[in-house]
């Protein structure tokens, strides 16, 4: 307060106290007064956004807040790591190996098995002028598997049809691979691998 003011003051002398409900009056009338001045200024439809501010602002803490809310605490539980349960994995039979082993011929036929492998090439026309074989044990041991690599020379015919009766008469038998080449696009002939893998038990 000035030195002005407070001379002024002293001069007109104490202000009367006002009660509570003179105060509440004067400010409810101010109040709308403010009101009217600012309808006035903006119109109703001013007035009607100003009133569906006040009314989002007012369901904002009832409806909007707890909504938000829950939807914290549910990614805070799906975020937290769940404990992975264990697989389950179906036992294997204790026999399975020995019904497999004992679906397979020996390997003491193997030669048997090659012998009959070049008269389906003969059978069929092919040429067959080499080959090889390797050997491995698979199952610790309890199954043995020859890969055998055959070079053939026919037409393209003639190796479907020789495939066809090796797959469809040998038993535990896979066809692993086979690569084409051919010399010239005009020559009725090609170059044909062949690997297959016969599946037999070990000798006793």
């Amino acid at each position: 307060m000035s030195i002005s003011a407070f001379i002024a003051q002293a001069r007109t002398g104490p202000r009367p106290v006002r009660s509570r409900h003179e105060v509440l009056a004067a400010r409810l009338a101010a109040l709308r007064q403010h009101l009217l001045l600012l309808r006035s200024r903006l119109g109703p439809q001013g007035m009607a956004a100003i009133l569906l501010a006040f009314a989002a602002a007012s369901l904002y803490p009832l409806s909007i807040a707890p909504s938000l809310d829950a939807i914290a605490a549910t990614r805070q539980r799906l975020s937290v790591p769940r404990p992975q349960r264990p697989a389950i994995v179906d036992p294997v039979p204790a026999d399975g190996i020995e019904r497999l082993r004992s679906a397979l011929a020996d390997e003491r036929q193997f030669p048997d098995r090659l012998d009959r492998l070049v008269g389906y090439a003969g059978e069929y026309g092919l040429s067959l002028n080499d080959g090889a074989y390797s050997v491995a044990r698979e199952a610790r041991g309890q199954i043995v598997r020859y890969e055998v690599t055959l070079p053939l020379h026919g037409s393209y015919p003639q190796v479907r049809r020789f495939l066809s009766a090796v797959l469809s008469r040998e038993r535990a038998v896979a066809l692993l691979d086979v690569q084409f080449r051919r010399a010239k696009l005009s020559d009725p002939a090609l170059d044909a691998t062949v690997r297959l893998a016969y599946f037999m038990r070990p000798a006793p």
